[in-house]
């Protein structure tokens, strides 16, 4: 259901208001928004955007696993010629650090990927 009431109470007569009665705009809703794209360019329309989304996602992940999981191996490593095991802040710092290897280096696709994606709005060069 759509919402056509104006807005607020009473109406009208508001500094800055020309003399109409304030009616607030559209509320945006994921049905409403799948209709649209639906609408304006097919089921095609949903898919806009995967492909530079994979090439951002790939490498990501492939850099965070492989990060980690050295990482991961050098502190056992470290700790097991003390004859001990890493803890979780340990572990968690491995994690950290992979993510944020993985986050720098492919930094510059999530530029290239968001300006794709966005190319066809209006208000985005």
């Amino acid at each position: 259901a759509g919402n056509s009431g104006t807005g607020g109470s009473g109406g009208g007569g508001g500094v800055g208001s020309g003399g109409g009665a304030f009616k607030p705009p559209p509320r945006v809703t994921i049905a409403g928004t799948l209709r649209a794209v639906l609408h304006e360019s097919g089921p095609k329309g949903l898919f806009r955007g995967l492909t530079p989304s994979l090439v951002g996602i790939v490498p990501y992940a492939g850099i965070d696993l492989m990060a980690n999981s050295e990482l991961r191996s050098y502190v056992a490593r470290r700790y097991q010629r003390e004859g001990a095991e890493p803890g979780i802040p340990e572990l968690l710092g491995c994690g950290m650090v992979s993510s944020t290897t993985a986050m720098v280096a492919t930094y510059p696709l999530n530029v290239i990927r968001t300006r794709m994606q966005t190319g066809g709005l209006a208000g985005f060069p």
